[in-house]
């Protein structure tokens, strides 16, 4: 339908279509094409239903104000149209049959979403736990179910609630209903108020999860039965889960009603009356009551009139009229009254009358003293001279003015003590415990001659320092000093050299066979770190090209009543690697360091040092030439 070439006539554009041949929901069906029509002549001020006829083979555009004149058969609906003077309101609403289950499917997913079915029925069981039956639900044409669930077994929910910015996870494996707090707004959710009560809605996604959104009540059983469910929800819920129960909890710990969603319409509704509220108290506590209207007239009348709690004649009692004028009742009544006037009368006087104190003392009705007010010249005055404030009559006793006899002897110090006095001094030297391996970190006193003698602390590597000591240890173990193995054995060799100062003793190494040296020696003020190994060396032959000549270290420690025979271990990834080439002649010495932290040496060890030639790592050839090597090492 379309007014397009003409705001004020209607055209309906040509199409294709099928109906029925006759007016029979079996007869046959056909397919065939219609032309355009312009202008279809319309009733005005009234609804106009567009429709094909058949019309025996010879379709035609017909339009009527009579919807139940349209046949099932043999019409079909093209759309309506309503004619106000010379406005067209046109809609386009006939029977489409393009891809009719499609958008059947997406009427049904858009109108009614994630939708109940039967079954899913929610309940109360063992203690605070809840048990739901096998649920169907229906999400467009699809059937969907949800299993049974029961938390008094296995099963678990998470509890959620929307905080300031978002939704925020509570408890992801819930089990039992949380009676004791509420969504106060916070991120953090919040305790009920002692015997109010909440709300709680309880969701079931298609694959069969449950959630619980905490609600915001935080009130009377008629405020909870009042509210609605959220009007937001997580986007999961939304789309993938329905609603199936409210739960009205107390703050004692009960659930008090369970509310199947399912047969419930929540509405949102005013203010109960007040007669149908329960739960108020009747004189305790904060002492609520009910009052009829009369009563709260009494109660509002402040003009000194009498307005019905009292007798009601305006007579002017004296003793005469007393006995006259009143019954016994009346009297008693009286007196009753009187006698609970005087009672609230002394109660108030016995009240604090000042509800609003300034100053260092604060408050209504309580009194309190706030912190960092009160000065010292608003506490009492010092009774004597020179006295510490304090207490040694025993505690949680009030405070005592205490001598200098008792503060000494609180804090156990003699009269007249002096912490430079010699005797004093030497005493608490010779009662100090005593030290059988000083360290250079370790400290003493000395009096300083070029500070006026004033007692100062040196430590033990700042006298070495002065006294000509040293920290460092260094110990030259020579190859004359070695120890040759019997398997594979470096070689000792005494070379008188071509003058007086060439003559030298070295160990060889040869560059097909690991060879080795040893040597035993203890180390003095060792107790543990690291320690330098430097190797002093020379060649056999000039080298050709860059080379390198390379030895391997291996340490064991040797204590007391140990084999001594013990074999050397690796200290992984060790060795001094010299890095020669052709610049290095025969007579040079060739210097190169290693660190080594050895974890197998401890103090007082006699030290077993092992030296190899490593001729699987170096590319030397001829024999490597060892002078000896230097052990240094900081003293403990």
């Amino acid at each position: 339908l379309d007014n397009s070439r003409s705001a004020i006539e209607l055209d309906v554009a040509a199409g294709t279509g099928i109906v029925k041949s006759t007016d029979s929901e079996i007869g046959p069906s056909l397919s065939f094409d219609f032309t355009g029509v312009q202008n279809i002549i319309l009733t005005g001020n009234n609804i106009n239903y567009i429709y094909l006829d058949y019309n025996v083979g010879t379709p035609q555009i017909v339009a009527t104000t009579n919807r139940a004149s349209i046949e099932l058969n043999r019409h079909f609906i093209i759309g309506r149209v309503y004619k106000n003077g010379s406005t067209l309101h046109i809609l386009n609403a006939g029977v489409h049959l393009p891809n009719l289950a499609r958008n059947e499917h997406e009427r049904l997913v858009e109108r009614d979403g994630f939708t109940y079915s039967s079954g899913a029925i929610i309940s109360e069981t063992g203690t605070l736990n809840l048990a739901v039956t096998d649920g169907v639900w229906f999400l467009g044409h699809n059937r969907l179910t949800t299993n049974a669930l029961d938390s008094s077994i296995a099963d678990t929910w998470v509890y959620t609630h929307y905080g300031v910015a978002s939704w925020i996870t509570d408890n992801a494996t819930a089990t039992a209903v949380d009676t004791t707090h509420y969504n106060s707004g916070a991120d953090v959710i919040a305790l009920l108020g002692a015997q109010n009560y909440g709300t709680q809605w309880v969701y079931i996604t298609s694959d069969s999860h449950w959630y619980i959104i905490y609600g915001t009540v935080n009130g009377t059983l008629s405020v909870a039965q009042a509210a609605t469910p959220p009007t937001s929800i997580p986007s999961y819920l939304e789309h993938m889960g329905e609603l199936i129960a409210k739960i009205i909890h107390k703050q004692d710990g009960t659930i008090v009603s369970i509310e199947i969603t399912q047969d419930i319409e929540f509405t949102a509704s005013g203010v109960p009356n007040h007669n149908d509220t329960g739960g108020i108290q009747g004189g305790t506590a904060n002492e609520y009551y009910h009052l009829t209207s009369a009563e709260q007239t009494i109660v509002n009348n402040t003009s000194g009139t009498n307005t019905g709690d009292d007798p009601a004649d305006d007579t002017t009692y004296n003793e005469s009229t007393w006995d006259t004028n009143l019954d016994a009742a009346t009297k008693n009544a009286i007196r009753d009254k009187i006698e609970l006037m005087i009672t609230d009368i002394n109660t108030n006087l016995a009240k604090v009358t000042n509800a609003t104190h300034t100053g260092d003392v604060t408050g209504s009705g309580e009194l309190t003293i706030a912190n960092d007010v009160v000065t010292y010249s608003k506490i009492q005055n010092i009774v004597n001279d020179e006295r510490i404030l304090g207490r040694v009559s025993g505690a949680d006793g009030v405070v005592e003015e205490l001598t200098k006899a008792q503060v000494l002897s609180m804090i156990n110090v003699e009269d007249d003590a002096d912490v430079t006095d010699a005797d004093n001094i030497s005493s608490t030297i010779v009662a100090a415990t005593a030290k059988s391996t000083p360290i250079g970190a370790d400290s003493i006193a000395l009096i300083d001659s070029a500070d006026s003698n004033i007692l100062k602390e040196v430590t033990i590597s700042q006298l070495n320092s002065v006294l000509g000591g040293s920290s460092t240890v260094n110990m030259f173990l020579s190859s004359e000093a070695a120890y040759l193995p019997i398997t594979n054995p470096a070689g000792l060799v005494e070379d008188a050299g071509v003058t007086i100062y060439a003559g030298t003793s070295y160990l060889t190494f040869d560059d097909t066979t690991s060879e080795h040296a040893i040597w035993r020696v203890p180390m003095p003020d060792y107790n543990g770190g690291n320690i330098v190994v430097t190797a002093y060396s020379k060649v056999s032959t000039t080298p050709s090209g860059a080379v390198t000549l390379q030895y391997n270290i291996l340490t064991i420690g040797l204590a007391n009543s140990e084999p001594f025979d013990e074999a050397v271990t690796v200290d992984t990834g060790i060795n001094i690697s010299h890095s020669l080439n052709t610049t290095e002649l025969l007579t040079d010495i060739m210097i190169a360091s290693a660190t080594i932290d050895p974890a197998n040496i401890a103090a007082d060890d006699l030290v077993v040092i092992e030296l190899s030639r490593d001729v699987a790592s170096d590319n030397l050839s001829g024999d490597g030439e060892l002078i000896g090597i230097m052990l240094e090492y900081t003293r403990a």
